[in-house]
């Protein structure tokens, strides 16, 4: 399992049949896989109420030019270099489905803000990403297996830091900072 859907209770049926937001919302039945292109990204658990999320992952790799690009970006690197050295590996396919699982939620919450960041592996099957603006800096650095966790970095001039378990949310929150010039890291 890739990233795991936390358990909502279903909502009365009264919000179903009385609430517009009630259409917003779909079953995502018990083991339904979230997938683009093939590529499994999100393995949902039972009785899930999931928010548009597969529209909304369809959007942004069919719609959307500037997460089109990105993803084919990591899709690429799932091929070896023939210009890297033999014992450099090429991204993982886990590696592949956890930088899908952690910037879909960026994108589509920052909006025009959000960047195509820079993307590389690591040598060993993982990959990193980067971001640069503002004289701030985000990094993800991605492993290539589930035994190690995804880690972020963010760094401003002299302070740095780091987040041990990168997540969507965490990511988004960065990325945020980084964008508005304006905005302390503990905001």
């Amino acid at each position: 399992m890739i990233g795991s859907v936390p358990y909502i209770p279903p909502p009365p049926p009264s919000f179903r049949a009385l609430s517009a937001v009630g259409s917003l919302y779909s079953w995502v039945p018990t083991y339904s896989l979230l997938s683009s292109g093939g590529t499994t990204l999100v393995q949902a658990s039972a009785n899930v109420l999931f928010p548009n999320a597969q529209v909304a992952l369809d959007d942004l790799f069919s719609i959307d030019p500037l997460f089109s690009k990105f993803a084919q970006t990591i899709l690429l690197l799932r091929q070896k270099d023939p210009n890297e050295p033999d014992e450099d590996i090429a991204a993982t396919a886990y590696s592949v489905a956890q930088a899908f699982y952690l910037t879909p939620m960026s994108r589509l919450v920052l909006s025009r803000a959000w960047k195509t960041p820079q993307v590389v592996t690591d040598g060993y099957g993982g990959i990193r990403m980067t971001w640069s603006e503002n004289g701030r800096d985000v990094r993800v650095a991605i492993p290539a297996s589930e035994t190690g966790k995804s880690r972020l970095y963010w760094e401003e001039g002299d302070a740095y830091g780091s987040v041990s378990d990168a997540t969507p949310t965490t990511l988004t929150k960065f990325l945020r900072w980084m964008t508005d010039g304006t905005r302390r890291i503990a905001d």
